[in-house]
């Protein structure tokens, strides 16, 4: 078995994944949550369109070409810090 190249949609989008020899192939994504306080975790699908080259006689994709990564919500620490000083101011005395 030869290299190939795997098309996979992600978000709409296709990339081609070079397929190694050994059968194993890297795609690498950006998160679509980013540091936004506002979005909430989600989930990501990866889907396999066509797979070319390696010497394959045929390739059937079916269900096993999809794939869904889920995303965890992006959580950071706030830490508040408040002071007071001790002291009292008394308004016109009675």
């Amino acid at each position: 078995m030869g290299s190939a190249t795997a098309v996979i949609t992600v978000a709409g989008k296709d990339y081609d994944v070079a397929i190694g020899a050994d059968g194993k192939g890297t795609l690498t994504v950006a998160n679509p949550n980013a540091e936004d306080v506002y979005k909430d975790a989600s989930d990501l699908t990866a889907t396999v369109k066509s797979v070319t080259g390696g010497g394959y006689s045929e390739v059937t994709i079916g269900n096993a070409g999809t794939a869904t990564a889920h995303i965890a919500d992006t959580i950071d620490t706030t830490t508040v810090h408040l002071s007071a000083t001790d002291s009292i101011t008394e308004a016109g005395g009675r």
